[in-house]
């Protein structure tokens, strides 16, 4: 008589897989079976029954990089490329020329913390980037007594940049053929680790589409979060 295991999940470890199946084992026999069977879901229609052992996906090889682990040159150029190629798809998205965006970055390099920014590659190609801007809008509201100075206020943004407590995610893009991946999922991880042992208390994400379900359930993965603002586009026949 044959008696059947199922429901099989087991860690990488042979000790305790052998413990597992022992235990059925000894069940099984106390039951009166002769022989064991497995592993096999019921009912068999809404299960795949057997253990995986030929056909594993093959797992991309991702390398992760910083900002200082290419040439500001470079960086701005593949900058550029991914984020047209992500965003492109995006209601009312515009292209940037390659003067806007490299005078964004050259701009941000006055306040950025380098290592808010982590950069996947795969087979040499730029799959994904993950970047953050400290939060200088808590270090530059106007003061009392120099209400028009914006100088004053300028230089205060750059000798405070890092004593802000929060951060903007403000370049997200992951390449359409890399999407569905984990990348996402590895560089908010990434990220993280780097935030945390700083000492950020907040990221503000900035605003994202409605319709922009994978972001959408990136950000649902980050604990405490919360909508802070809605933005509507209205529209009507003339």
């Amino acid at each position: 008589m044959t008696g059947f295991f199922g429901q099989f999940e087991c860690e990488n470890n042979r000790e305790t897989a052998a413990l597992l199946l022992s235990a059925a084992e000894t069940w099984l026999k106390g039951k009166g079976m002769t022989h064991i069977r497995g592993p096999r879901n019921f009912p068999i229609n809404e299960a795949t029954p057997g253990l995986l052992t030929e056909g594993f996906s093959s797992r991309p090889n991702i390398v992760l990089k910083t900002w200082n682990q290419r040439s500001l040159d470079v960086r701005k150029s593949e900058m550029l490329e991914i984020y047209i190629e992500a965003w492109s798809g995006n209601y009312g998205f515009i292209p940037f020329s390659e003067t806007e965006f490299y005078k964004i970055v050259d701009d941000m390099m006055l306040v950025m913390d380098k290592n808010l920014f982590v950069f996947a590659y795969m087979n040499g190609e730029l799959a994904a980037m993950f970047g953050g801007i400290p939060n200088i809008s808590e270090k530059i509201k106007p003061s009392r007594l120099f209400r028009r100075f914006e100088l004053l206020r300028a230089v205060k943004m750059i000798l405070t940049a890092k004593k802000v407590t929060g951060f903007r995610l403000g370049y997200f893009a992951v390449r359409k053929k890399y999407r569905n991946l984990g990348i996402e999922a590895l560089l908010l991880w990434k990220q993280q680790l780097y935030t945390q042992n700083k000492g950020y208390d907040y990221c503000d994400m900035g605003w994202i589409l409605e319709t922009n379900e994978p972001t959408i359930r990136l950000v649902r993965m980050m604990k405490n979060v919360r909508p802070s603002k809605t933005c509507t586009v209205f529209e009507k026949p003339l």
